[in-house]
């Protein structure tokens, strides 16, 4: 499986505290699973994010910001209803696309465990 994103990440600041993050630019997203293009969708120019939902108390070891900026921003994309996806599929696209970004295996796993555990509330 491999996941890949069409250009970088632009964002612009909010006032809204829970979502502070907008896209000022759409990128695509690939996902390629058993060698056949399985997922490909655009995250839209306009979409508010608050990037990684990282707890505070957590943030020294896990930042909010890093290289899994794409990934939790698709992530975040996917949970608002936006794809065909079902929950495990989006946290296992979340899974994939941080390792496509290069985010050490015990980082992205815990982040992953994280999502599949507490992220029901937050689904659709």
């Amino acid at each position: 499986m491999t996941v890949t994103y069409s250009g970088g990440v632009l964002l612009e600041s909010t006032p809204n505290a829970e979502e502070p993050f907008v896209l000022a630019r759409g990128f695509t997203v690939t996902w390629m699973r058993d060698g056949q293009e399985t997922v490909k969708f655009i995250v839209r120019k306009g979409f508010t994010t608050d990037l990684a939902s990282i707890p505070r108390v957590a943030r020294s070891i896990i930042p909010q910001v890093g290289r899994h900026i794409q990934p939790a921003i698709v992530h975040d994309w996917a949970y608002e209803d936006h794809t065909d996806l079902t929950r495990a599929e989006a946290d296992m696209l979340f899974l994939e696309g941080m390792k496509a970004v290069g985010m050490p295996w015990l980082r992205r796993n815990v982040m992953y465990a994280a999502v599949r555990a507490f992220g029901r509330g937050l689904w659709g």
